[in-house]
């Protein structure tokens, strides 16, 4: 097997190479049987080399033609109306704003002839009745559904019968089993109609509508269904809008080119190897491949070397694109995404744009970013536990529209309002959590200690939290779990996963006793009806053995869910701890879902000084004695009291996340601890 990662290491070294061993043994148990030597070098290639060059083609999407094609003929309509139905969550509105800021800065489509929906508190997931009449009043010749769709076949059938409009899903949700069951839209563009192993099927919505901008700017190039000959020493091959044409013949191409072999009359084919050569000069990206190339032509596909020189080559549309990264960056880490492959290369450039390019930022999410204190330094951590859960809060407690305003907000007074407002409703929301936990003891089934899963039921859940309140409980078990809420007529439900079990497949198992759900593997949620609930959650703890004994069984630490959780730590003595160690253990960053930030395990840090932060003390500012670099400060977040306990302790053993960013308007390198051992009390 080939050592892709000496080959692509600019500078191997050694906790880093863990790291990217640890990555492949998830990645392993993630795809299992489905991976080969090919599957392994995309991802080695991918993670190793990350490049927005090396993204998979938009049009490698079933229905991302169908939609480019038809998105250009509606805005070149000279009446139109388009109206854009998102989800209330980050990913859905995320991808909501993305597509809406598009249409109005780049498409110049005014007000009058494009509207933007969320839902309202009241409607429930997916395109509903309710939701229909809502689109339907607004006369729409066009419907674009975001994060929705894939399983509303009737109802979407419903507003094209009465309105005459057009549609396009863009979603990653689960589909139905049969194609007879698809929504008969013009374009229906979702990665689950890939097949497995493809890691494109991982995207999350905001995702998709960010390679569907991709995908509309390319279409305005010359090369837009052009066909394109590459030549190599063993194949010849037909490219149409980045993929393999296999329909055409190479005879037909009036552009050709060459890779690795001579090109002969220059007059009709190109050498692709010099154009690679050219644009590596100018671009760091394209040299690391290229010198990766150099030293084995088999580590990239001539395919990926044709995308990739064409992809740099369109710099005014990188310029477009990276305005709208950052919301694609925001909706895979709220949605949970695997941070790996192209999910891991979009994070990564959103991260770079959040940091590099403020005045390209939409003036909404600078003015959040502003508030939470993070303009200019912004890491997936700060996503993940700041940002995405302010725009998250909004659809949670019922007020989507303010995320979506917030996000699209072009004066910079109503933008800092709006996002104030979302810190305010992102405070209300973690009050509301906490009051919900705090119901747990008497909300949860007495048959969930013993159950694959946990279940709880309680009126007085916020309806709006229930996938929140489900994390956390699948957090405090150990296990998935499912939480109820009442709903009128009926019970709103959430169920998420602890691991990478498969909570979809259980939801679609029960569906008889449901009135509507939907979802992904990891998350789903669902309605039933009040008479059918006692029978609904004895079925689940009937067959939830069955659905969830693969992952049980390969379980690789029980209570750590390998997916999220970096373990074992890696061991470091005190000695070691000096800066090129943190740059070294966060080389392979963003990390996240499937590729977990590191976490180290300090031996002998000595005698620890302790500082409390914050108006309450509930946080803690810890210096080590012993380690050289005094530049490395360890944090403690809601310590309970631990760390002044901790104070002047030796042999101790600490454990956390090496962390780089600015800290209070400085640049600091710092321990997030997230556990002691050998506290003396």
């Amino acid at each position: 097997m080939t050592d892709w990662y000496h080959l692509f290491s600019d500078r191997p070294s050694e906790y880093a190479a863990i790291i990217y061993r640890r990555f492949l043994e998830r990645l392993n148990t993630y795809a299992g049987d489905k991976t080969n030597e090919e599957y392994l070098r995309q991802q080695a290639l991918r993670y190793l080399l990350p490049s927005i060059h090396l993204l998979k083609s938009p049009f490698a999407f079933p229905g991302m033609v169908e939609a480019v094609d038809l998105l250009r003929a509606t805005v070149a309509a000279g009446e139109k109306r388009i109206v854009i139905y998102g989800d209330r969550d980050a990913d859905g509105v995320t991808s909501a704003s993305l597509l809406h800021l598009f249409f109005r800065e780049q498409l110049k489509i005014g007000s009058a002839d494009l509207v933007t929906l969320v839902p309202r508190e009241e409607d429930k997931y997916g395109i509903t009745p309710g939701v229909a009449a809502r689109i339907i009043a607004e006369k729409p010749t066009l419907l674009i559904t975001l994060d929705c769709g894939s399983s509303n076949k009737a109802e979407l059938a419903t507003i094209a019968a009465q309105t005459g409009c057009k549609t396009i899903i863009v979603d990653h949700h689960f589909i139905p089993e049969s194609p007879a069951d698809y929504p008969q839209v013009e374009a229906f563009i979702n990665p689950k109609l890939l097949p497995e192993p493809d890691f494109a099927r991982d995207y999350c919505t905001a995702a998709i509508t960010l390679r569907l901008v991709q995908g509309i700017l390319f279409s305005y190039s010359r090369e837009y269904h052009e066909a394109i000959g590459l030549k190599t020493a063993t194949a010849q091959v037909v490219i149409r809008d980045g993929i393999i044409d296999q329909q055409t013949d190479f005879s037909a191409c009036a552009r050709q080119y060459v890779l690795g072999i001579d090109a002969g009359d220059s007059s009709t084919s190109h050498d692709l190897l010099k154009i690679f050569e050219h644009t590596a000069r100018e671009n760091y990206d394209m040299r690391r491949m290229f010198l990766a190339y150099q030293k084995m032509p088999t580590a990239i596909s001539p395919l990926e070397v044709f995308n990739a020189v064409q992809s740099a080559s369109f710099r005014k549309s990188h310029t477009i694109l990276s305005q709208y990264l950052p919301l694609a960056a925001i909706g895979l880490v709220a949605d949970l995404m695997p941070v790996y492959a192209d999910n891991r290369i979009l994070v990564r450039e959103g991260l770079n744009v959040m940091a590099r390019a403020q005045d390209t930022l939409p003036m909404g999410l600078l003015a959040l970013l502003k508030k939470l204190n993070l303009a200019g330094s912004v890491a997936e951590q700060d996503l993940g536990f700041s940002v995405c859960p302010a725009i998250n809060a909004a659809g949670r407690m019922g007020n989507a529209t303010l995320a979506l305003k917030a996000l699209t907000e072009t004066d910079p007074l109503e933008a800092t309002k709006a996002a104030f407002a979302l810190t305010q409703i992102n405070a209300a929301r973690k009050e509301a959590s906490q009051s919900s936990l705090d119901l747990l003891e008497e909300a949860l089934d007495s048959r969930s200690h013993d159950a694959p899963l946990a279940v709880a039921l309680h009126d007085n859940f916020h309806r709006g939290i229930s996938g929140l309140i489900a994390s956390k409980i699948a957090e405090r078990f150990s296990k998935p779990a499912l939480v109820l809420v009442p709903d009128g007529e009926c019970y709103r439900g959430s169920v998420r996963a602890f691991r990478n079990e498969n909570v979809h497949g259980l939801i679609d198992a029960l569906a008889e006793h449901l009135i509507q759900y939907g979802g992904h593997r990891q998350a789903a949620g669902f309605s039933v009806a009040k008479e059918k609930l006692s029978a609904f959650i004895d079925a689940i703890f009937e067959i939830a053995p069955q659905i969830f004994a693969a992952v049980e069984a390969d379980a690789a630490a029980e209570g750590i869910d390998p997916f999220r959780n970096f373990h074992p730590p890696l061991e470091i003595e005190s000695k070691h701890m000096r800066t090129p160690l943190w740059d070294e253990l966060l080389l392979h960053a963003p990390y996240g879902v499937l590729n977990p930030h590191p976490v180290v395990a300090l031996k002998k840090p000595g005698k620890v000084e302790v500082a409390n932060l914050g108006k309450t003390g509930a946080h803690a500012k810890i210096k080590f004695t012993a380690p050289a670099d005094s530049n490395i400060e360890g944090v403690w977040f809601f310590h309970n009291g631990e760390a002044n306990n901790a104070a002047g302790s030796e042999d101790l053993e600490i454990s956390g996340e090496p962390q780089i960013g600015k800290f209070m308007g400085r640049m600091q390198y710092r321990l997030k601890i997230t556990r002691v051992e050998g506290i003396k009390k």
